[in-house]
């Protein structure tokens, strides 16, 4: 049987960095869940052992644009605790480029 050639799309790679971080959370003790498609402003909840914190989940691929274009954009209207930003740098290679959390209050809006 000939394999179907698979288009990666913006959403699975938005769904992929959701659930990678639901993961990582979770591994570290931290229970962690996806909100539903289309939920607002943030994309996980997780416990942190004080209550729960929304968390937002930005997910970025290699591109043409990668080193010349603006790496994540930042709604400050978006209710969120921290934010996790991933790289996926593709190209055969596996496993994104994890950055830290980001706590919401350390971003400045764009201007």
């Amino acid at each position: 049987m000939e394999a179907i050639p698979l288009k990666r799309t913006a959403k699975m790679l938005d769904d992929a960095g959701e659930h990678y971080a639901v993961s990582q959370f979770t591994f570290c003790g931290r229970p962690a869940t996806k909100m539903p498609d289309g939920w607002e402003s943030y994309d996980l909840a997780v416990e942190t052992g004080t209550g729960l914190v929304r968390v937002s989940v930005k997910t970025r691929s290699e591109s043409q644009g990668w080193t010349t274009s603006k790496w994540f954009n930042f709604d400050d209207r978006r209710a969120y605790d921290w934010m996790v930003l991933f790289s996926y740098q593709g190209r055969g290679r596996c496993g994104p480029g994890l950055f830290p959390l980001v706590p919401r209050n350390s971003m400045q809006p764009a201007r």
